[in-house]
């Protein structure tokens, strides 16, 4: 509710970019319904159209990992030019592209890479909670606010599409993970073992 209330304060400030960028995108919308999907907003809701109709014909395989492309390139507007927005390789959504390419078997597999953390995070956070130890709340709460970002980047991006990405993803979720469990195994505040 806090959130909504400060989306709709930002978005009543007079100048506010985030009134820009709402206003834009319902123009693009509206574009996209009369028939052109050159737009950002636009060529995000092509896109996943089109994943939508690849998992509708391949439920349970996809299309193949790195195939989304060969959907877009087969678009007449891209095989005449690529400058075109909606002419991507991925489908800029984690969701819609693990359906797409992998199936059902495949988003199973890619929101494991999310949920199973947030799962190990979230029981360390309890139990570092019961301990009465901060160090281990915050370390706990650190790994669920990056998973939680990485799901939320994944709306509009597929997150792990990149291997910036995938090699930043693992090492912080590595990181915060082991040390969250050390901490918790050996709770420790200001450097002095509790007792």
């Amino acid at each position: 509710a806090l959130l909504v209330a400060l989306a709709g304060a930002l978005y009543a400030v007079p100048g506010s970019p985030v009134a820009k960028r709402v206003d834009l995108v319902g123009q693009e919308v509206a574009q996209f319904e009369a028939g052109n999907a050159d737009s950002s907003t636009g060529a995000r809701l092509l896109i996943w159209q089109l994943a939508a109709k690849a998992f509708e014909a391949h439920p349970w395989t996809g299309i193949g990992l790195s195939q989304f492309g060969e959907m877009t390139q087969a678009l007449p507007a891209c095989q005449i030019s690529r400058s075109h927005q909606y002419c991507l390789e991925h489908a800029h959504n984690d969701v819609m592209e693990a359906l797409s390419t992998m199936g059902l078997p495949g988003l199973l597999a890619v929101m494991s890479i999310f949920l199973v953390p947030a799962w190990l995070f979230f029981g360390l956070l309890r139990h570092s909670r019961r301990q009465c130890n901060e160090r281990g709340e915050c370390l706990a709460a650190s790994g669920l606010a990056v998973v939680m970002a990485s799901l939320i980047s994944g709306l509009t991006q597929v997150t792990m599409a990149h291997q910036a990405n995938i090699v930043f993803y693992a090492g912080i979720i590595g990181l915060l993970l082991g040390l969250a469990a050390v901490q918790a195994k050996y709770p420790r505040a200001d450097g002095v073992e509790k007792t």
